[in-house]
Formats: structure tokens, C-alpha cells, sequence
């Protein structure tokens, strides 16, 4: 696990972030959980759009280009959607709804990820 760092303000998004590095994971993503915290996420790189199929509770997520810089931000997205995109962007970050709340993620902002403490 990693944490998701807005490295333009140095606040910790999440600290339970996974990166999809497989088909299946990439394609699997975040659906059938129940619940997803604030806390938890998933990184998918080479990916410009997603959908919520499947979803039982809303994402956040976040839309990054090759560097990490935001591009954009679908908060709260609700369950069952069939695309939500952003053409230029390289990578995707879901994250649980309102895993950025009070720490003003804003388009322009580079986010990466960094090992968790152990």
C-alpha cells in the first residue's frame, strides 16, 4: 500500500492506495465493495476514463496527467455511471468520497504516491 501525497501542498490524501497493474485489477477496480473509506484508493495508470458500474458507494476521482499534475476532480460520483473521462489525462486516482475534503485538492495540484510508513 501507498500513500496518495499532494506533493503541492504536502497533505496526505489517503494512505491506503493500491495500484492497478493488471488487467483484472484495472478492470475489477473498486467494484463490490461495500464500502470504500476516505482513506482507501486505487491508482490506474494509462487510463483516461472509468466507469461506476457495479458500485455500491460513491468515489471521488481524480483525473492526472504523466507528471501527476490534476486535471480534474468528479466528486462524489454515484454508483452505475457508464463513463466518466477526462481525454488528456494518463492516470486516474479513485479514492473513497471525500478523501480530499480539508485539504484543498485543486486542479493544478501534483499528487504521487509514496510508501506508507511502516
Amino acid at each position: 500500500m501507498s500513500q496518495l501525497r499532494n506533493m503541492t501542498t504536502g497533505a496526505v490524501l489517503a494512505s491506503q492506495v493500491r495500484t492497478a497493474n493488471t488487467f483484472w485489477q484495472r478492470t475489477i477496480g473498486l467494484i463490490g465493495k461495500n464500502t470504500i473509506t476516505s482513506d482507501e484508493g486505487l491508482w490506474i495508470e494509462q487510463c483516461s476514463a472509468v466507469h461506476t458500474m457495479g458500485m455500491h458507494t460513491p468515489i471521488d476521482i481524480i483525473f492526472v496527467d504523466r507528471q501527476g499534475y490534476v486535471l480534474r476532480i468528479a466528486r462524489s460520483v454515484k454508483p452505475n455511471l457508464s463513463h466518466v473521462s477526462c481525454p488528456l489525462a494518463y492516470s486516474v486516482v479513485e479514492t473513497g468520497a471525500a478523501a480530499h475534503l480539508g485539504h484543498d485538492l485543486l486542479v493544478g495540484d501534483q499528487i504521487a504516491l509514496d510508501a506508507s510508513p511502516a
